[in-house]
């Protein structure tokens, strides 16, 4: 939003002036001084677009760096523990170092061109004023006030030129961010309908039809019928990660189509198939904040009393029973107060809790022991819904109603 206050005018100042006043030349005093002053004026401009092309294109570099810069330290801000672990204190550090180094020798750069550039920018300024006074010197004119007169008018022309010296730096970052904003806009999306329009779906039954995706699926079909447990496994990089996302429409097959009942996805608004499924990840996202918030996310008008229910059912009575606050405790951020099993579980109530008519289970237990995870499949399988459940192992545990092998 700068962009037409602060930086438009000067672009719009920079000819304007000048030429105005090369016009007021020629009539003040005479065509001789007004073409010189043009000739003079052109070649400052000349001279200030070249010093402001060497300065755009260092300038650039910094831009780059300094995204890069960024992204390195919301990597170490973020993965700090991993790093420390996989590197050692010293090493963890050692990219972000990578990227301030870099940073710091582009802003040198640009620092050392951006003086370039206010120097050549003063010389052009004043070489308009100095030619034009010394042509009239030069012709024998004795009109002191004239020589006044040229000189308060070719500096005034000038000073818009001059005030360019530092342009390409604002331009630059303005077009960086104009950059990155359009790189979110272009982000892919999916068509959606009408959200105020719902659709009548009769079951919730899920037929794939010759669906292809390259380069894992290729007219691949299968039915899953409405409260069968289903179980999903195979190697990894077949595609089971892959086929629940185009089962929940997070992305759309190259060919072939996926129903709910008789009814594409396609055509289901947003609003309407969110209601339709509860998802957990190979890695549960949690949200800084309380064991309660976390949960509500799939249902925010819950109780405190089913929300501690349902945490109980997934086997977290023992981190309720830690503090005082019991469903009202932190997380930490992130979940970083939570072990990989208690965020998996916390994960669980989360998708539980919504009672979506189909739960899809992504290596969703793969962090429990042996026990704990027999007592909470004991509680899904309680679940009237479809259950689908990716794992790498047999998946004998969850007693499935139907296998799909990839």
């Amino acid at each position: 939003m700068s962009i037409p206050a602060h930086q438009l005018q000067n672009f719009i100042h920079a000819p304007l002036v000048p030429i105005i006043i090369t016009i007021a030349l020629f009539s003040i005093v005479n065509y001789q001084v007004g073409l010189l002053f043009a000739s003079l004026l052109c070649l400052s401009l000349f001279l200030q677009y070249r010093a402001q092309q060497a300065l755009a294109k260092t300038d650039q570099q910094r831009n780059q760096t300094e995204v890069e810069a960024t992204h390195a330290a919301l990597e170490l801000v973020e993965h700090l523990e991993l790093l420390r672990s996989a590197g050692g204190c010293k090493n963890a550090t050692a990219r972000v170092e990578q990227a301030w180094s870099a940073q710091s020798i582009a802003l040198f750069k640009t620092n050392t061109a951006a003086a370039l550039a206010t120097f050549y920018s003063a010389i052009a300024a004043i070489l308009p004023c100095l030619g034009a006074l010394l042509f009239l010197y030069l012709t024998s004119v004795k009109q002191h006030e004239l020589y006044f007169v040229v000189m308060l008018l070719a500096l005034r022309a000038t000073f818009p030129i001059e005030a360019l010296a530092l342009a390409a730096l604002s331009v630059n970052d303005q077009y960086a961010a104009y950059k990155n904003y359009r790189e979110i806009l272009a982000a892919p999306t999916l068509p959606e309908l009408d959200s105020t329009q719902q659709v009548l779906v009769e079951n919730y039954t899920v037929s794939i039809e010759d669906i292809s995706y390259p380069p894992i699926f290729n007219d691949f079909s299968c039915i899953i019928n409405q409260g069968t447990r289903v179980l999903i496994n195979g190697a990894s990089g077949k595609g089971k990660t892959t086929l629940l996302h185009l089962l929940m429409r997070f992305d759309d097959p190259k060919h072939g189509d996926v129903k709910i009942g008789t009814t594409s996805l396609t055509t289901i608004p947003l609003s309407q198939r969110a209601s339709f499924f509860a998802y957990v990840p190979q890695v549960p996202v949690i949200f800084s904040g309380t064991i309660a918030s976390n949960i509500r996310i799939s249902k925010p008008d819950a109780s405190d009393q089913e929300v501690e229910k349902i945490a109980r059912a997934m086997m977290l009575g023992n981190l309720l029973d830690r503090s005082p606050l019991g469903i009202n405790q932190t997380v930490g951020e992130y979940g970083a107060a939570l072990s990989g099993g208690e965020r998996q579980r916390l994960a669980l109530s989360q998708a539980i809790i919504k009672n979506a008519p189909i739960v899809i289970l992504d290596e969703a237990t793969s962090a429990l022991d042996s026990q704990t995870e027999a007592s909470i499949i004991k509680q899904l399988q309680e679940l009237k819904c479809t259950l689908l459940v990716v794992t790498h192992n047999s998946g004998d545990i969850w007693k499935p109603e139907q296998i799909i092998h990839l």
